[in-house]
């Protein structure tokens, strides 16, 4: 097939996906539609853009074969997205991605996307795939723009396939809260989470829905503590309905037309407001996908209780090679190794990579993704890829940060390994 027979199939599939998903005549038929939900009270006053997983497709999982995984999905914002492979000699805790080893700029991996309209399509290809290496599971993360929500899909592969097409349907938001309201001491503050959910089963999965809240304190080995309010699950019977103070608390689970369940968590405190100013995470899991809504509530004309000086942390994000306590991190020889510079803060504070007075930046040797971690309240987060190193990297080298309110930098020592195991 040539060239621009393959450019225009590609074309018509995505037209013919766009037709699918968007309510338009597609060859003489309407199509259902997928819209944003509109938010009626003034807490949430803004449309909420739809951010879908629609399908999953796999070509080519056969050895010596070159490997293809694509995911498509439908957002009205400009999505960030982020691949990591599971790294089984690792178990973080409460890490944004679990023992997971990022893929920009692996010599195995290549990753694209295209869109059309509100559509995208992103592919992760696996060169020369090796069944040895199943089972194989890759994490895909999306964020919005915007920083304010973030989905996650788990996708597991245990047997060689040619073909595999998934149906995602994945669930979507009714009603979040913004991502940055201003409120007076005054005001009743209240907080929203309300998701749909499609064709959810009665047994296999233990969907809940979960209100967080950020808390001053801090634990070194998870980075920002986060207080549950509220959860909410699937085999929950009747309503949520408790009251702490001048909390309330309400959440519901439904079964509504068309084969959708909603649940709903609604916080409402009263007079002593001003007290629960600070960030929220609406937070919904499935057994293979998540999404999370971060919201900043600020009270305004004050900086009580919504603004904290940076914090930093350096975390290994695959393979159990940084001693916490020598501050030393370890690589070998022709293996990609990744740590993470973490800094909690409000707000989320800008975050660095030294060696020595020089900033680490993004070359052949290093790989350097930056991003607001929304499942974790707005922690700032960014990953450093050491590609294939040699004892070039060695030396010592601190994580900083810095926000309005102050700053922080950790120190730590790269170690060089002559010898490894290969991934």
């Amino acid at each position: 097939m040539s060239a621009v027979t393959g450019v225009f199939v590609f074309g018509y599939g995505l037209l013919v996906l766009c037709c699918v998903l968007k309510d338009v005549v597609c060859f003489g038929r309407t199509t259902s539609t997928i819209l944003p939900h509109k938010q009626k009270n003034p807490l949430r006053g803004e449309e909420i853009a739809t951010l879908k997983m629609v399908k999953r497709q796999l070509f080519n999982f056969e050895s010596g074969s070159d490997a293809q995984m694509k995911l498509v999905f439908v957002c009205a914002q400009r999505v960030n997205i982020r691949w990591f492979l599971f790294d089984a000699a690792f178990d973080a805790i409460n890490a944004e991605v679990p023992n997971m080893l990022p893929l920009e700029g692996h010599p195995n991996y290549t990753i694209s996307s295209v869109s059309a309209g509100d559509v995208t399509a992103a592919t992760l290809n696996i060169l020369r795939f090796n069944v040895a290496s199943l089972p194989l599971t890759v994490e895909a993360v999306l964020t919005t723009e915007d920083a304010a929500r973030q989905y996650q899909i788990k996708t597991v592969v245990t047997k060689p396939a040619r073909y595999r097409l998934d149906n995602i349907d994945s669930p979507v938001w009714l009603a979040i809260p913004p991502a940055t309201w201003s409120f007076t001491g005054q005001d009743k503050l209240t907080v929203l989470c309300k998701v749909a959910v499609p064709n959810e089963r009665k047994v296999g999965f233990n969907n809940e829905l979960k209100l967080l809240r950020l808390e001053k304190t801090k634990d070194d080995d998870i980075g920002n503590s986060l207080q549950s309010i509220a959860v909410l699950h699937k085999d929950m019977e009747g309503p949520l309905a408790e009251q702490f103070s001048n909390i309330i608390i309400f959440g519901e689970r439904r079964n509504v037309p068309f084969n959708r369940t909603t649940y709903e968590i609604k916080m409402s405190a009263v007079n002593e407001s001003h007290a629960y100013a600070g960030r929220y995470v609406c937070a919904f899991e499935r057994r293979h996908d998540k999404m999370y809504a971060g919201a900043w509530m600020k009270l305004a004309g004050s900086t009580l209780a919504q603004t904290q000086a940076p914090t930093a942390a350096v975390k290994s994000c695959a393979a159990n090679n940084y001693d916490k306590d020598t501050q030393v991190l370890t690589v070998s020889a022709g293996v990609d190794t990744c740590l993470r510079c973490e800094g909690t803060g409000t707000p989320p504070p800008v975050v660095s990579l030294f060696r020595g007075s020089t900033e680490v930046e993004t070359s052949a040797e290093i790989g350097v993704t930056r991003y607001i971690n929304v499942a974790a309240a707005g922690i700032a987060e960014a990953t450093y890829t050491f590609r294939s190193p040699s004892n070039q990297v060695a030396g010592q080298y601190s994580c900083r940060v810095e926000n309005d309110f102050g700053s922080d930098r950790l120190e730590f020592r790269v170690l060089f390994k002559s010898k490894g195991p290969t991934w």
